[in-house]
């Protein structure tokens, strides 16, 4: 019952923002690409383009927002006209746009996200001189559509390492890449346990009072590690994390 996406992102089977029940597969929460062109997702058509074997990574993300709508005890129900909702009953679940008065009082109604991130290069002007600054940006459902906004300046490149879980022991067993992750390993929804985030920071402008040649950023590692080379006047950093995933694995919530 949720309305029709308009500039939906999505990409492979059963991956729009919300289920497709005619699919045999599984619906995708989690899904990720490396680049090869400014084009992606099927709604993106700004991104940075690879340039050296510089490429990167986008990340797409769909999620039940931790603040629920109504409340049965009280009959308090706060949902509003053009959010989107999960509502989630004992035997069935739905995704439903707009306000929403449940006739069973034994359900929980969640805001529902869709978000994709990657990486466009933006200009700014800085004393009178456009300057060109690659920067994090991102993809949002808001009220039946996908919007476009900034997120933080100066993140040149970012990469995905995927923690799966092979054995259904709820731990990670191997990291893989976006680009050698399989169809059903995406589709596999207790699989993906944990992200390991590296980004690669860099300075608006460059410093002309330091020489730095041939910079070196590893992003990963093993055979499969993203090596960047630089030889300009741009300070850099790399930032690291891993994340563990909520409600996968063992603790998947199945409908």
């Amino acid at each position: 019952s949720a309305t029709t996406i308009t500039g939906d992102c999505s990409e492979g089977t059963n991956n729009g923002s919300f289920p497709d029940l005619t699919s045999s597969s599984n619906f995708r929460t989690i899904y990720a690409k490396t680049t090869a062109s400014k084009d992606n997702l099927n709604c993106i058509n700004d991104g940075i383009i690879p340039e050296n074997n510089k490429k990167t990574d986008i990340l797409q993300l769909k999620f039940l927002q931790g603040d629920p709508q109504y409340d049965a005890i009280t009959g308090t129900n706060t949902t509003s006209d053009k959010i989107n909702y999960f509502i989630a009953e004992q035997e069935q679940a739905r995704f439903v746009t707009g306000k929403h008065t449940p006739t069973n009082i034994n359900v929980t109604i969640w805001p529902y996200s869709h978000h994709v991130y990657y990486i466009k290069e933006e200009k700014y002007l800085v004393n009178n001189k456009e300057i060109k600054v690659p920067a994090l940006r991102r993809k949002r459902l808001v009220n039946g559509k996908m919007t476009s906004e900034t997120i933080m300046e100066g993140v040149e490149n970012m990469r995905f390492l995927f923690g799966l879980d092979t054995n259904s022991d709820s731990r990670v067993d191997t990291y893989k890449s976006a680009s050698t992750i399989t169809a059903a390993e995406w589709e596999n929804r207790k699989a993906i346990l944990t992200v390991q985030v590296f980004l690669l920071i860099r300075a608006l402008q460059p410093d002309p009072g330091i020489e730095l040649k041939n910079q070196k950023y590893i992003l990963g590692e093993g055979a499969a590690k993203r090596e960047l080379n630089f030889n300009d006047n741009y300070r850099r950093t790399v930032f690291t994390t891993t994340i563990r995933l909520s409600n996968v694995g063992g603790n998947l919530w199945k409908i």
